[in-house]
């Protein structure tokens, strides 16, 4: 359990870094300029990808709380939304218009979508964590920048196009889960 909180709490400093402290995040660029920046950034987040999922799956499971029966049903349909929310920002989709942070936004759903599937500690470490750190990033975000002005939508080939792409990662999300993580998302 270590490991995987250990995990969460440096995926969260990592991306808390540069909000908090945005002069010392600017000293660093300075001094080793901003690919070698980024590319510590993204070393830190690999690291601490890995360690999130030792700790995860090394974790001891721990009985929390009974998910409600119809947590996995609610789960998979919320996974879609936040798929298309992760993506919806970048490719301007109709929600990206309505939300001002819809990939971080897509990073609570996906928390809470989990902790109606899973009732374990290590769950709750992981998927509430990720929760709150999305839920501080859009907090913070929102009292640094000023007012929203939201995108133009994408259109409706746009739109189209994001639906599939999102039909087609939760395909691919649905078969590597069971692969990778060992875990069925649609148990029989």
């Amino acid at each position: 359990m270590i490991v995987l909180a250990l995990g969460v709490s440096l995926w969260a400093a990592i991306h808390f870094f540069p909000s908090v402290t945005p002069a010392l995040r600017e000293r660093l660029i300075d001094g080793v300029g901003h690919g070698p920046y980024r590319g510590l950034f993204l070393v830190d987040i690999l690291i601490s990808l890995a360690l999130i999922i030792w700790g995860y799956r090394t974790a001891d499971w721990i009985y929390v709380y009974d998910p409600p029966a119809w947590g996995v049903h609610a789960n998979n349909t919320l996974m879609l939304l936040a798929i298309y929310l992760f993506g919806a920002g970048g490719a301007r989709g109709w929600l990206a218009t309505k939300l001002r942070h819809p990939m971080l936004t897509g990073a609570v759903v996906w928390g809470v979508a989990h902790l109606l599937a899973n009732g374990d500690q290590a769950s709750i470490v992981l998927f509430g964590g990720m929760a709150l750190w999305a839920l501080g990033m859009i907090w913070m975000f929102n009292r640094r920048t000023g007012a929203w002005a939201p995108p133009k939508h994408c259109g409706l080939a746009g739109e189209l196009k994001l639906i599939a792409i999102t039909l087609v990662i939760f395909a691919v999300i649905t078969f590597a889960h069971g692969w990778l993580l060992g875990v069925n998302p649609f148990p029989g």
